[in-house]
């Protein structure tokens, strides 16, 4: 994640890794390796992708990423101030 126009993430950019598992007939995610303020979030799934909301305290709406099937290395993205790629699994 971050703050940028470019087209690609940079070296700078944010790193977080994710884990989505299935509970109560729900997609969820959440942050891995925090040291505190992590949560399980619900995602909302579209036709064209997801979005979530952040954890509290920040409790507000998340982003939304795009399916981008052409690009195998970053398959969704989130576009706004705070670009969003989610690298596929190596």
């Amino acid at each position: 994640m971050e703050f940028t126009d470019a087209a690609m993430p940079s070296d700078r950019a944010q790193k977080m890794i994710w884990e989505y598992f299935q509970r109560e007939q729900k997609l969820m995610g959440r942050r891995v390796g925090l040291a505190f303020g992590g949560c399980d979030l619900e995602l909302s799934l579209r036709s064209d992708g997801f979005s979530f909301r952040w954890c509290p305290p920040l409790d507000a709406s998340g982003p939304s990423l795009v399916y981008d099937p052409s690009d195998p290395q970053y398959p969704f993205k989130g576009h706004g101030p705070q670009k969003i790629w989610l690298k596929a699994n190596e």
